[in-house]
């Protein structure tokens, strides 16, 4: 069979052509010429259709067996040999793949530069781009990268295609030059939307175009980098999405909670003791958080019923002076680094010491016998 005219070689941005129907094998069309570009160099076919009149046939994929380029399509009886047809293809999806293609050359470079590391294999399909090295790709590599892909997208250097006879390669000013069939961007500034996902197995992935853009902003950039890697269906991630969303909202439920919670043992009059005029409330739970504390003291809304507070909470201790009638580091100086086994430190207002040894209510008739014998 004679091999088909390849014009994505030498036409890559015209995305219409007439043809000449040479066979029909099973769902498989072979032309005379073709825009759609096969499967070949790990970047994926084409897809558009083929006319023949008012008849329309779409083709889902294409391959090149020794120069004989086939085009799977879903109506194969439409076409007989010697028709006439007109094809199309689709181009936002070749768009896409160029980019990816042309951004790979790029970043292969740029790895070669910065780290001396080669290129094994790459991939570009609708999912994305992959590329493996010699040596695993280091996730602290990727921000180097990055920023030296965004530096080269915006030098908006030419990408040319150069052919030697049967040979081609494709040349990214002096940046580069690769022996390469697939098809490509014309101008690093195209390049612009291109970001790098993050690594799998040592392999980096990475996406950009028009729907890699749009990828990005619906999962951002972990969401999509987990759905790439392992290809969870759209329903499964809105479940996963789901059950985030509601323990987001359980983690809110809890926090208020135990803010609540808090503030409410703050305001309990029931743990307030007077102690030579000074009101020194004593809270002891290790369920409330000493996060939940920092929060609430610095609110503006929070009523203090006492001038100090002494609470334990998972033998963390914190003395926290609500007013100026009594400085916390004073009362529990005498404390930190004695026989109590407490350490620690603070400002004036507020200390916090780890409760080595001894136990809290000690520690509660300690700083009250400091402030017995200091007021």
């Amino acid at each position: 069979m004679q091999t088909t005219e390849k014009l994505f070689y030498k036409e890559p941005f015209t995305r219409e052509f007439k043809a000449t129907v040479v066979d029909v094998s099973k769902n498989m069309l072979v032309l005379d010429k073709t825009l759609f570009f096969p499967q070949g160099g790990y970047q994926e076919y084409d897809n558009g259709v083929l006319t023949k009149g008012d008849a329309l046939a779409r083709v889902n994929t294409v391959s090149d067996e020794n120069g004989v380029v086939y085009h799977q399509v879903d109506s194969p009886e439409l076409f007989a040999v010697g028709d006439e047809v007109e094809g199309r293809i689709d181009w936002d999806r070749r768009w896409y793949l160029s980019t990816l293609h042309s951004a790979q050359h790029v970043i292969s470079r740029i790895v070669f530069n910065l780290y001396k590391v080669y290129t094994t294999r790459s991939d570009f399909s609708v999912n994305g781009g992959m590329v493996s090295f010699s040596v695993n790709f280091s996730n602290d590599w990727i921000e180097p990268v990055e920023v030296e892909l965004m530096k080269i997208a915006e030098k908006a250097l030419p990408v040319e295609r150069l052919f030697d006879g049967a040979n081609i390669s494709i040349k990214i000013a002096d940046l580069d030059t690769s022996p390469c069939g697939g098809t490509h961007v014309t101008t690093t500034a195209d390049l612009g939307s291109v970001y790098l996902l993050g690594t799998d197995k040592g392999k980096l992935l990475f996406d950009g175009g028009g729907p890699g853009t749009l990828r990005l902003k619906k999962y951002g950039r972990e969401h999509f980098r987990i759905r790439k890697m392992y290809n969870f269906p759209d329903d499964v991630l809105k479940t996963v999405e789901d059950n985030i969303n509601t323990l987001n909202d359980m983690d809110t439920a809890l926090e208020k909670y135990k803010r609540e919670a808090f503030s409410n043992a703050l305001k309990d009059e029931t743990l307030v003791r007077q102690v030579k005029g000074i009101k020194v409330s004593v809270i002891k739970n290790d369920e409330l958080d000493t996060k939940i504390f920092k929060k609430l003291i610095k609110m503006k809304d929070t009523v203090y019923t006492s001038d100090l507070y002494l609470i334990s909470i998972d033998k963390k201790i914190i003395a926290y002076a609500a007013t100026d009638a009594v400085s916390a580091i004073d009362v529990c100086a005498g404390l930190i680094n004695e026989s109590l086994g407490v350490t620690g430190g603070g400002n004036r207002k507020k200390v916090d010491m780890m409760l080595e040894r001894g136990n809290f209510q000690a520690i509660v008739d300690g700083v009250l016998s400091k402030i017995e014998g200091s007021v």
